[in-house]
């Protein structure tokens, strides 16, 4: 792989007080020291752009900031996490995901991520062509209290939707998990996508499949939620309601299905994850606090570190605040649940608007766009 140039990539200051803000409002300040070394890091090593210059196509959020913040609430503890999308010049899917497949290996050499698993799949996500492709490759990491925990996203239609079945099967696979592979895909429709493949950069095995069913009723998530082994009837309408009461999701930003895969000798995930989307289907994110809030509650998780959190990131009254929240989650593991905040740090939408939802432009940016030479 060829090494990523470092130019005009300074860390915005915001953006490293905010991680530790977020770090302190977790009951975590031991750890903020080391979290913002490892976000200028890498930040550095996926030549982020200066958020003052015009922004680089991603499609990490609605306004192209090519991070994400997101915090997962317990009733006993919370854990803030890191995702990005490395980038390069000039911007396409290609540069992208030479990109992301340098930083992975430099997490190796770096932070001792395990990255064998990761290697075996790599090549079978790489974009063929820029038409529809509105992602590479991403990578998380979450501040853990002992070692920092990576992680690395594939783009299932990099090559196109007609093909990502294929690609994630012929993954899953590789990796062990064609038992559940042949018993998922049989319950696909028309409609339902397969659009991402999370690999652990550790030891362990943990893959995680994100999954979105388009125009779906309540119903037809409600059975889809179901297929794991820790699965609880009523989840699905009772998160639904508690975020958006009457509205119907079929005529809505759809909802994303995050299936976890442990065990090679299982046909059913051992989790799902469910994630609604808060924006742009609530009025603002004073609202959306408030119904988050809500949940939270009616899962007996203490709001409270949840709207230290909010009150860290937000730059405004949050009656006039939009788009900070992006997504909810919700991941259940037997009876214990999980709830999971997703942030948007909102690097353009004040100077651009939200340019990644419903693109005219993508490649090189959703602001310019213009032929190759």
């Amino acid at each position: 792989m060829k090494p990523i140039s470092a130019k005009n990539t300074k860390t915005p200051l915001a953006i490293e007080k905010k991680i530790h803000g977020l770090l302190k409002a977790v009951g975590s300040d031991d750890r903020a020291e080391i979290a913002v070394t490892i976000f200028r890091e890498l930040w550095d090593v996926a030549n982020l752009r200066s958020p003052d210059q015009i922004p680089r196509w991603s499609g990490i959020t609605d306004d192209s900031t090519p991070i994400e913040l997101s915090v997962q609430f317990s009733p006993t503890a919370a854990a803030v996490r890191l995702l990005l999308e490395p980038q390069a010049d000039p911007a396409s899917p290609e540069t992208y995901w030479e990109a992301g497949a340098t930083l992975t290996r430099w997490l190796a050499s770096r932070w001792n991520a395990r990255i064998n698993t990761a290697l075996g799949i790599e090549r079978l996500f790489k974009p063929t062509n820029s038409a529809g492709v509105y992602l590479a490759m991403g990578h998380a990491v979450e501040f853990r209290r002992k070692s920092p925990v990576f992680k690395v996203y594939y783009n299932a239609m990099a090559q196109g939707p007609s093909r990502s079945r294929q690609i994630v099967g012929k993954a899953l696979s590789r990796l062990g998990f064609q038992k559940y592979w042949r018993s998922f895909e049989a319950l696909l429709g028309p409609l339902d996508r397969v659009e991402l493949l999370a690999l652990n950069l550790t030891k362990s095995m943990r893959v995680k499949v994100y999954f979105r069913p388009l125009q779906a009723s309540l119903d037809r998530i409600a059975d889809l939620y179901a297929i794991s082994e820790n699965a609880a009837a009523g989840d699905v309408e009772r998160m639904w309601k508690a975020i958006h009461g009457k509205a119907k999701c079929e005529e809505m930003r759809p909802v994303f299905l995050t299936y976890e895969l442990t065990d090679t000798t299982s046909n059913r995930p051992s989790k799902t994850a469910l994630s609604i989307p808060l924006f742009p289907g609530l009025a603002n994110d004073a609202v959306v606090t408030r119904r988050v809030s809500q949940l939270m509650q009616s899962y007996d998780i203490s709001p409270v570190t949840y709207r230290r959190c909010v009150k860290e990131l937000a730059d405004r009254p949050l009656a006039e605040e939009k788009g900070l929240h992006s997504y909810v989650s919700l991941q259940r593991t037997g009876p214990n649940v999980a709830i999971v905040a997703y942030f948007n740090p909102r690097f353009y939408y004040k100077k651009y608007g939200w340019i990644a939802r419903d693109p005219v432009c993508t490649w090189p940016s959703g602001v310019v766009s213009s032929p190759r030479k």
